[in-house]
């Protein structure tokens, strides 16, 4: 697959918000972070500076790396398809999925700065 730069720029730009949002928020964030929430968005589970902080972005980035990676299908020399795609070659739903782990993010992000 060939890297598109106008393609990739919405998805690296969502990534990166998240890992300057971490930056940001590190000094500021009490060391017991909500990390899960119920229905009504009262935490139920608290966790450290590192997880509460650190996992969505990580996660949002190694699922960028895998869409990008995996969005062709792998061939043999021959031609035919050992892996197939796992990821459409579209950037949209890799940015709504993204878009999706940006928002959760700034609400635990939210809730840990206050």
């Amino acid at each position: 697959m060939k890297f598109i730069a106008k393609d990739e720029a919405p998805s690296l730009s969502i990534v990166g918000a998240m890992w300057l949002v971490a930056a940001w928020a590190w000094p500021r964030a009490a060391d017991r972070i909500p990390v899960h929430f119920n229905v009504d968005f009262h935490a139920d589970r608290f966790g450290g500076k590192a997880e509460g902080l650190l996992l969505l972005p990580a996660v949002a980035t190694i699922i960028y790396a895998i869409s990008v990676l995996r969005a062709a299908p792998q061939r043999s020399p021959a031609g035919l398809i050992l892996l197939p795609a796992m990821w459409p070659r579209r950037p949209a739903p890799r940015i709504a999925v993204l878009g999706v782990f940006l928002l959760f993010y700034l609400l635990v992000v939210a809730r840990a700065v206050r």
